[in-house]
């Protein structure tokens, strides 16, 4: 399952001349677009894999498209344009710190300033839309639109636990490229708000602060997107758990989500990662062998499974396949 979805990954970036490209979510239909989201997770599947050219291709892509105010819009095409109207996604910024952060720490010894000297601009560019975004007496980022891709009036966990993530990476990048000062803010507004999104979101740690069920956000509470579990986050995913199990026996994103019957792989493949980030590495293997089970003919990931159990909507997702390929390299 690992080298197919490595096999994948390569496919979603470059074409077929061998020439780098940026990795649409799936290949067909409405999936034919960039997600920042996505995009940072391949980059850091690909890093983390001993891939750092094609890891910082896929950055540089996030860089040319990113406005000034470093918000990306939700997704874009592969010449950069905007395709609709959705609007702005505070998470992508801040996914791209975290995945800029994993590309420069699995760079090569002798061309990890090179690529800290590449990825400067978006670092950046992204850091002030974080700075700004939680700029506020509460400490709290602002509401966003996150991987749910629902307009959102209330700050939700899948946008909150991103940006404390984002802003670890920020304090730690600026501390890598000598920038004393810059770290040193990054890191105080990091521990901000740390502490008012612990006060907002635990112990339960669920998609709205004491409400609204639980999300498979809760993971971004966690390593290794968190430099050590938040308080209460464990056992709040390891609950969670119970609540999202749909038919076909994978995960759905949410307990409170919309469609009661599909697994979605993603949220599936996102709980196998913390699994191993925290040490349960049979719960990790549990959901890397229902995966496995459930691919398509191809042996590629497909973005859902049906209640009964076969691979649906597009193949291979680009964003699972790169969640399976972390897992993996985590368990060794």
């Amino acid at each position: 399952m690992g080298e197919a979805a490595m096999l994948d990954l390569y496919l979603a970036t470059h074409t077929p001349d061998g020439d780098a490209r940026p990795p649409q979510a799936a290949p067909t239909g409405a999936w034919r677009f960039v997600w920042p989201r996505d995009a940072a997770f391949v980059a850091a599947a690909l890093s983390r894999t001993g891939h750092t050219e094609d890891a910082v291709a896929v950055l540089d892509f996030l860089a040319d498209v990113q406005p000034l105010n470093g918000l990306f819009e939700a997704r874009y095409r592969v010449n950069g344009e905007v395709p609709d109207d959705r609007g702005t996604q505070l998470d992508g910024a801040a996914w791209a710190l975290w995945s800029a952060q994993i590309v420069v720490e699995n760079a090569p010894e002798g061309e990890r300033e090179a690529v800290l000297r590449e990825l400067r601009p978006l670092i950046e560019t992204s850091g002030r839309a974080l700075m700004s975004a939680t700029d506020e007496p509460s400490g709290l980022p602002t509401a966003s639109m996150d991987y749910w891709e629902l307009h959102e009036r209330s700050l939700t966990l899948g946008t909150a636990a991103p940006v404390l993530a984002g802003l670890e990476s920020l304090a730690a990048l600026r501390e890598a490229s000598g920038d004393a000062w810059g770290a040193r803010l990054a890191s105080q507004r990091a521990d901000a708000v740390e502490a008012a999104v612990v006060d907002e979101f635990a112990p339960t740690w669920t998609r709205y602060a004491g409400h609204g069920g639980h999300d498979s956000a809760v993971s971004f509470a966690l390593p290794p997107f968190q430099d050590e579990a938040l308080p209460g986050a464990v056992s709040a995913w390891r609950l969670s758990v119970p609540s999202m199990i749909r038919s076909g026996g994978g995960l759905a994103p949410g307990a409170d989500w919309s469609e009661p019957h599909f697994s979605w792989t993603p949220s599936t493949a996102l709980t196998a990662l913390s699994a191993a980030h925290v040490g349960d590495d049979a719960t990790a293997l549990y959901w890397l062998d229902w995966l496995a089970q459930h691919r398509t003919l191809t042996g590629s990931l497909p973005e859902k499974v049906s209640p009964t159990g076969e691979p649906a909507q597009v193949a291979p997702l680009a964003w699972t396949s790169s969640l399976v390929v972390l897992t993996l390299v985590e368990l060794g």
